[in-house]
């Protein structure tokens, strides 16, 4: 590919869609979701995916990659970016990485870290761990060997943390320090880097507005459905906002309470999110 990718990252609710595809326009380009929970079919709303009818004037790649049950790691991403960003070069487009999800962006522009594959055994010994004495108990244990890799995950995500914990017991090494020794390496594409930015006051007062927006589209039919035709363990359900919602349907918190967590917990990933960006190197950053 000639023309370095266009990468525009950000925060949650900042504004990327918008400038993605106003690029696009711009440019003559497509955009490549980066979103880790806009490849499961059938999670729309509460992610924010872009409605069909603008993807009809401006392709979208990467999105509705699997059904809500199927598994999907960051290796399958960087598969089907890969040959999307093939795809739209081949017919002479721009292509446009869009999408806040940082572990998605730098294994597909600087590879994939050297980890070693899953060992059955021990994940097996991991969730029975967490079966008798529950998540927490993972996630505690993840802090003394890997104490910043644990403020990164949150306990609720078990995949992650089993995943974090299986590479320190095979290697020896932290999974912390693999992605540390890995990163910014020799990248596999050029790339330029565009941050969204945007006032905290603003960014939060767009980030309460959003979820009502959702919520008023029927993002709680959303879960619903999801949850009588899947069950509560598939990997969407554990996202911010349908966590939430999944509880607030089990009759364990009202909805005000619920809306006010879903806020809450989706401005402190906005706050994680830029941490994850202000590693990159050669990043530009800009007001949306």
């Amino acid at each position: 590919m000639e023309r370095p990718l266009i990468i525009i990252v950000g925060s949650t609710g900042v504004g990327k869609s918008v400038h993605a595809m106003a690029i696009a326009k711009e440019r003559s380009g497509e955009v490549i979701n980066a979103d880790s929970q806009q490849v499961y079919r059938g999670c729309d709303i509460g992610t924010g995916k872009v409605p069909a009818a603008l993807r009809q004037e401006i392709p979208h790649h990467c999105l509705d990659l699997v059904d809500p049950d199927q598994s999907f790691d960051v290796a399958q991403y960087v598969a089907a970016a890969d040959a999307a960003i093939a795809e739209v070069s081949a017919r002479g487009k721009q292509p446009i990485i869009c999408g806040g999800t940082g572990l998605y962006l730098t294994a597909l522009v600087y590879g994939l870290a050297p980890l070693p594959p899953a060992d059955r055994v021990l994940r097996a010994e991991l969730a029975a761990l967490m079966g008798h004495e529950g998540s927490g108990a993972l996630h505690r244990r993840l802090a003394e060997v890997d104490p910043e890799a644990a403020a990164q995950i949150n306990p609720r995500h078990t995949s992650r943390l089993i995943r974090a914990l299986e590479v320190k017991r095979l290697t020896g090494r932290s999974i912390t320090e693999w992605h540390s020794a890995h990163r910014f390496g020799t990248p596999r594409y050029r790339a330029d880097w565009t941050c969204l930015m945007r006032p905290r006051e603003e960014l939060y007062e767009r980030i309460d507005r959003r979820v009502e927006t959702m919520l008023n589209a029927g993002w709680l039919e959303e879960v619903r459905t999801m949850l009588s035709r899947y069950g509560p363990v598939i990997a969407p359900l554990r996202a911010i906002g349908y966590r939430e919602l999944v509880r607030h349907l089990k009759g364990e918190r009202d909805l005000p309470a619920t809306i006010a967590l879903i806020k809450q917990n989706t401005r402190r990933y906005a706050k994680r999110q830029l941490t994850w960006f202000r590693r990159m190197p050669d990043i530009q950053w800009i007001q949306a």
